[in-house]
């Protein structure tokens, strides 16, 4: 599941891009109106993946009801979530 965003940041970062270079290539305020809804879709994103509870993931050593070869897996989902939060930052 966490890994599903991968592919929706992708494809907001392409939006994004081709938003900049209608901008660039004409800078008039009508290019400039979909600013805004990339803001609130990436706020909508980072809603959605941060209190999934993710940053508890890094924490999971010493829970009985947590198997150790369950643990490296934890931490990749966590790894992945601490990138996708970074990537959502950056667009």
């Amino acid at each position: 599941m966490v890994d599903q965003y991968f592919a929706i940041l992708e494809n907001e970062g392409e939006k994004i891009e081709t938003a900049e270079e209608k901008l660039i290539a004409q800078p008039i305020p009508e290019n400039t109106s979909g600013y805004p809804a990339f803001e609130t879709g990436d706020a909508i994103l980072r809603k959605s993946v941060c209190p999934s509870g993710s940053y508890q993931l890094s924490a999971t050593e010493g829970i009985p009801l947590i198997s150790d070869p369950t643990i490296p897996y934890l931490k990749d989902v966590y790894d992945h979530t601490i990138q996708i939060i970074d990537t959502i930052e950056n667009l």
